[in-house]
């Protein structure tokens, strides 16, 4: 089965295992990890399918860096597609706001009609199950000038800041 990717998320959220919180009680599931589950106004969630080669991996991680203010590092967690029916969440497709629209139609998924409940299961899921990973800023920037070198990515679409940072030197 495919991966999904969730990203802008913090890391330090998911790095942690069971009775490492000393005031979380046994079964409970803290907090924080929900804040990178932030959904819409509808209660859906934004996430993006990974090819299970990873073999578009790359690129999404593109068009979604492409979009920020400035050049930074970029966090993800990749999961088990599977793990959101465990967690009795629907998907649909629907197009993304990144800035590679090919990328956007092909691989963009928003989970949907998303309860508290459906939030934190999915989250211990993810927490047990997902693999948290970080692309470094000089990656970051490889990725957004081969996306722009290819013709994926419009340059002029970049914000300013982003743009200087991506094609100086």
């Amino acid at each position: 089965m495919a991966l999904l990717l969730r990203g802008n998320i913090d890391n330090r959220r998911w790095d942690w295992a069971e009775g490492d919180i000393p005031w979380l009680p046994a079964g409970e599931f803290p907090a924080a990890p929900l804040a990178d589950l932030r959904t819409s106004l509808t209660s859906s969630l934004s996430v993006w399918l990974i090819e299970d080669d990873r073999s578009n991996l790359e690129r999404v991680v593109a068009a979604l860096t492409a979009t920020r203010d400035h050049l930074d590092k970029y966090d993800y967690i990749l999961f088990d597609e599977r793990l959101i029916g465990d967690a009795g969440v629907h998907a649909e497709d629907t197009g993304g706001r990144s800035l590679d629209g090919e990328a956007n139609d092909r691989w963009h998924r928003d989970l949907v009609q998303l309860t508290s409940s459906h939030l934190v299961q999915l989250a211990r899921l993810i927490h047990r199950h997902g693999q948290p990973d970080r692309v470094l800023e000089p990656r970051v920037k490889e990725l957004i000038t081969g996306a722009v070198r290819a013709g994926l990515i419009n340059s002029a679409r970049l914000k300013d800041q982003l743009r200087q940072d991506v094609l100086s030197g």
